[in-house]
């Protein structure tokens, strides 16, 4: 997730959900990309890394060309812009909705782009999304902002309601390549933080769902499928899911490897398991 947007939110948007605290930190310091590593993958059998970047050569933007090719999705929402590399993609897409406090754009915006310079947690509590889908539903889901478990559990919640079970969700940064990185304090370099406790949470409160994890360098994807608008499963446990999951550290992510290898499969498999109508 290293082409993400590294933003501070304050509470996620629900009627009567938990409430937001009106302190805001400062937005840190953006690190430069590195996509030089390959995650440690929590199959006990990983591709080896050449083969991996022999398969996705530009890692995570390789993948998310491919599935915008094949989708040709004609309403993209994302979540954490930064510079624009995967935003750009969404070129095919009558209607691409990009999320990002601070934007650094370096790649052209496709035609029909709406960005929206705001935290998404703001942005959701706005309307501004219900207002410009115009009653239509989110086709594709790039969920990349800032790192921090709560964060992706918001965004997720709050992106749900604009779904229907053909949309796809993408979760980026599921996979830390180390135990350093894995941490919530911001570093140079491949920082993924604890979005990889978003998977564990989601057996847990949504096993209907349709989950894949894709060991995509650096730090792997996780695709959702089969999202509902009404379902509150998710926003109804909030509080208690952020109080059970947030003391957990990188050693708990090493003792659900076997969970995470069960989810992973190859990309092929993944699109076929999630795309069955393409």
């Amino acid at each position: 997730m290293n082409e993400s947007s590294h933003r501070t939110k304050t509470g996620f948007v629900q009627a009567q959900g938990p409430k937001r605290t009106s302190r805001k930190p400062e937005l840190p310091t953006r690190p430069e990309p590195d996509e030089t590593s390959v995650p440690v993958a929590a199959a006990q059998a990983a591709p080896p890394q050449q083969a991996m970047y022999k398969r996705f050569p530009r890692g995570h933007y390789t993948a998310l060309a491919e599935i915008h090719a094949i989708m040709s999705p004609d309403v993209y929402l994302e979540i954490g812009v930064n510079t624009g590399a995967s935003f750009t993609l969404a070129g095919a897409s009558r209607l691409a909705i990009g999320v990002d406090p601070q934007p650094c754009l370096s790649y052209p915006q496709p035609v029909g782009t709406q960005l929206f310079t705001t935290t998404s947690d703001d942005f959701f509590a706005s309307g501004a999304l219900r207002e410009v889908l115009g009653g239509r539903h989110l086709d594709l889901v790039f969920i990349d902002g800032m790192h921090w478990f709560e964060c992706v559990l918001r965004d997720l919640i709050n992106t749900e309601r604009y779904c229907d079970p053909r949309s796809l969700v993408i979760l980026h940064d599921i996979l830390p390549p180390s135990e350093e990185s894995a941490g919530r304090t911001m570093l140079p370099g491949p920082w993924v933080g604890d979005c990889w406790k978003a998977v564990p949470c989601l057996l847990e409160t949504r096993p209907e769902l349709r989950m894949s994890i894709v060991e995509v360098p650096p730090s792997g994807l996780c695709l959702i499928t089969g999202l509902s608008g009404g379902n509150t499963a998710l926003s109804e446990r909030y509080d208690e899911l952020i109080d059970r999951y947030m003391a957990r550290g990188y050693w708990n992510f090493c003792a659900e490897s076997a969970r995470f290898a069960a989810l992973t499969v190859g990309f092929e498999e993944a699109l076929a398991m999630h795309l069955p109508w393409k």
